[in-house]
C-alpha cells in the first residue's frame, strides 16, 4: 500500500505543469480576450444629447419656434417637436429637468420663449466630463476571440492580429427606457449585441496588449 505522502507529489507535479501551459505570452484567444477586454475598458459608449449645431454642453437652450406671417402653427408645433422631443424624452427618463423661460433673440434685441434643460444628479453621474456634451452610456466587453493570425515580426515587435465580437455592458437602466431609444436611434446602433471588430495585438514583456481596436465603437 503507497504511503500517502507519495500521492502529493504527483498532484502536485499535475497542478504545475497545467499552470505553466497558460502563459499570458501565449498566442491564444483567452489573451487575447482579455487583453483586448482591457483595452475596452478604458473608452465609454457615448452619445449627444443635444443637437449638433448647438455645444452641447449644459444648460441646453431651446428657442420655441413662433407662427407667423411665414410659419403656421402646425409647422412651428412640428419643428418645437423635433428640437424639443428628444431632449424631453430624456427629462422623462430623469437625466434632465427643463424650464420655460425668455432668452435673448439670437439676431435682435428682443426675446423670445424657449425650453431650458439642466442636468439632474442621475445626468451629472453619466456626463463623460464637465466640459463635455456627450453621455457616457455603458462600455464594451468581449463575448469572443473568433480568430487570429499567427504572430509575426513587425519591425522588431511580435504582432498579430484578431477577429472578435463584442456586446454593451453597464448600461444605465435610464438608457434602457423605450422613449429614449425612440428619440436616439443611434443609441441602438450603439447597444446592439455581437458586433464585430478587429484588433492589433503587440507582445511585451508581461504579455499581449492590444494596442487598436476597431468596431462600432462610439467613443
Amino acid at each position: 500500500m503507497a504511503k500517502p505522502g507519495l500521492l502529493i507529489i504527483p498532484a502536485i507535479m499535475s497542478t504545475f505543469i497545467m499552470t505553466g501551459c497558460d502563459s499570458p505570452k501565449d498566442a491564444s484567444k483567452a489573451n487575447f480576450k482579455r487583453a483586448i477586454d482591457l483595452k475596452l475598458s478604458e473608452k465609454c459608449i457615448t452619445f449627444r444629447p443635444a443637437g449638433i449645431f448647438s455645444s452641447g454642453k449644459f444648460p441646453v437652450t431651446v428657442e420655441d419656434a413662433q407662427a407667423n406671417q411665414f410659419v403656421s402653427q402646425s409647422q412651428a408645433d412640428k419643428r418645437n417637436s423635433e428640437n424639443q422631443g428628444p431632449l424631453n424624452a430624456l427629462v422623462a427618463a430623469g437625466v434632465l429637468e427643463v424650464r420655460q423661460d425668455n432668452v435673448k433673440q439670437g439676431f435682435g434685441n428682443g426675446t423670445v420663449p424657449a425650453h431650458i434643460y439642466t442636468q439632474t444628479d442621475k445626468g451629472k453621474s453619466s456626463r463623460l466630463s464637465e466640459d463635455s456634451p456627450f453621455l457616457c452610456i455603458g462600455k464594451y466587453h468581449v463575448d469572443e476571440v473568433t480568430g487570429y493570425t499567427e504572430p509575426g515580426n513587425a519591425g522588431g515587435t511580435t504582432v498579430s492580429k484578431a477577429d472578435y465580437t463584442f456586446s454593451p455592458t453597464d448600461v444605465p437602466d435610464w438608457v434602457k427606457a423605450e422613449g429614449v431609444r425612440s428619440a436616439y436611434p443611434s443609441i441602438e446602433q450603439s447597444l446592439s449585441e455581437k458586433q464585430t471588430g478587429k484588433a492589433v495585438l503587440v507582445l511585451k514583456n508581461d504579455g499581449w496588449s492590444a494596442e487598436a481596436v476597431s468596431g462600432s465603437n462610439r467613443w
